[in-house]
């Protein structure tokens, strides 16, 4: 059997395709026409370039007499609503899109329990408030929205005419009842949905149904392939990073940079060192506790918006040079440049979209390779705020598995290592996503007895790099003056 790993994301599309022996065969990147990040996505248009991906994927490879699985993964918060023949009736309303903070506030205030139901505090980015203010501010939907989908849902409907979304990604709509796996009637109601559908939760990789041959054809899959329910998609990149059990974290740097820790239980039972709960620090905190893709494990999500972005802004702005080079030319040395890296916004802990970064410490014989250097530390400095706020909730991890386009530079790998004082794991793959989607089907369709099983069958590592105990020393007075730039930043 061949298993295909989706990864949908919101400027474009991953499909990898392997064997049962774990061994990558095919890959294909598409990237959308019109990109989602800021504005909404056609889901007819986005159904296609998902096809086209797929269809590059298959190509590669010869599938004649081939059984196939195919899992899809998605990027989360976004959804569009349907009418009851399946019909669009708005575009994917993207997680970046504003405008709904006052209906947030609103059902907070409804909602005081919503926390404790859904895991994560009310935020902005979620698709909850949205879906409500669509239900009252667009009549045409209102008439005729019989449910609403999110991004892998969707897809998974238009390959094979069934509903489901599995729990990690529902956990993502601040309507999913993360210790009982279903949706809360409650929040629905009190939120004006009561009346549209969601699709049926499952656990992740779950084959939920057979590809119809109009989307075979489309997608150039085999009659009687296999299609589940992936994962959120950082959820898939940790799976494909290796990242299985409690006391595990996979760091991923693409345009944004996330830590994903697994632990054992709901945060709603950690306790802090005083023995006392922790859970509303970690929401007001803006974490969210996610269900794993192992059963009865949960995961949460750390992350700075800037990460890659900024680092591939910077290299354009300064010249156009490879990523190599500058990793070539950049200080050995820890220079007193510091970065705060919000130039998009803040991510967790204070999710705030207006907040802006710095650049400090800076002379005239300062070079741009010292201020990209910076940069890295300054990711990597936000990084161990987090998990220093994690720790104090309960969360805690003792290594590493890196993974995304970042993790592509030995130099940074360090530099993380360094700051954040654990060791750091390469692969021998980047696109994690996708193969742990792949993942996901094979021990769902029986290839695997379980996660573990797959993981030492496709996880390839490379290098680990370990903390350097005489840089680490360095950072630690450099990390408090970072505090004191980042902090100044909230005093203004």
């Amino acid at each position: 059997m061949i298993f295909f790993g989706l990864d949908i994301g919101s400027s474009g599309c991953k499909c990898a395709a392997f064997t049962e022996d774990g061994r990558l065969v095919s890959e294909n990147a598409v990237e959308y026409l019109k990109s989602g990040g800021v504005r909404g996505i056609d889901p007819n248009v986005l159904y296609a370039d998902v096809c086209r991906t797929v269809a590059g994927c298959s190509s590669k490879i010869n599938l004649h007499g081939q059984k196939a699985a195919l899992a899809v993964s998605s990027f989360g918060e976004s959804f569009a609503a349907f009418d009851k023949d399946g019909n669009a009736l708005s575009e994917i309303v993207m997680y970046t899109e504003t405008g709904c903070e006052e209906e947030t506030r609103r059902l907070s205030e409804i909602l005081p329990d919503l926390p404790y139901i859904t895991g994560a505090g009310p935020a902005a980015m979620y698709a909850l408030p949205k879906m409500s203010l669509m239900m009252q501010n667009r009549p045409e939907v209102n008439k005729k929205a019989a449910r609403f989908f999110q991004v892998a849902d969707y897809i998974i409907f238009k390959l094979c005419g069934e509903a489901a979304i599995d729990y990690s990604l529902a956990s993502r709509a601040l309507a999913f009842d993360i210790k009982n796996k279903k949706w809360s009637e409650k929040i629905l109601h009190t939120a004006g949905l009561g009346g549209v559908k969601l699709s049926e939760p499952v656990p992740s990789g779950t084959v939920v149904g057979i590809i119809k041959k109009s989307a075979a054809e489309a997608a150039g899959l085999p009659p009687g392939t296999l299609i589940a329910a992936g994962a959120h998609d950082q959820i898939a990149a940790a799976v494909g990073a290796g990242v299985i059990s409690p006391g595990e974290a996979a760091v991923g740097t693409g345009s944004v940079e996330c830590i994903t820790p697994v632990f054992d239980r709901p945060v709603t039972e950690h306790k802090n060192t005083f023995g006392v709960s922790s859970f509303k620090m970690f929401t007001e905190n803006n974490y969210a506790c996610v269900p794993f893709a192992e059963d009865g494990c949960y995961a949460t999500y750390a992350f700075t918006m800037s990460g890659g972005a900024l680092v591939k802004w910077f290299k354009n702005l300064t010249g156009r040079g490879s990523y190599a080079l500058f990793d070539r030319n950049m200080p050995s040395a820890v220079t007193d440049v510091i970065a705060v890296p919000f130039f998009l916004g803040t991510g967790t802990p204070e999710m705030n979209p207006d907040m802006f970064g710095t650049i400090s410490g800076m002379t005239i014989s300062t070079t741009k390779y010292e201020i990209y250097r910076a940069i890295l530390e300054g990711l990597s400095f936000e990084l161990r705020h987090n998990r220093e706020i994690l720790a104090e909730c309960g969360i805690n991890f003792c290594s590493l598995r890196a993974a995304g386009g970042g993790a592509k530079s030995a130099k940074w790998l360090q530099i993380k290592a360094d700051i954040l004082g654990v060791p750091i794991t390469g692969l021998t793959t980047t696109e994690t996503g996708a193969m742990g989607s792949a993942m996901l089907a094979a021990v769902k369709t029986g290839a695997f007895s379980s996660l573990k099983e797959a993981a030492e069958c496709f996880v390839k590592t490379k290098k680990t790099y370990s903390p350097n105990l005489k840089t680490k020393e360095i950072y630690e007075k450099k990390y408090l003056k970072y505090l004191k730039e980042r902090n100044k930043l909230f005093s203004q």
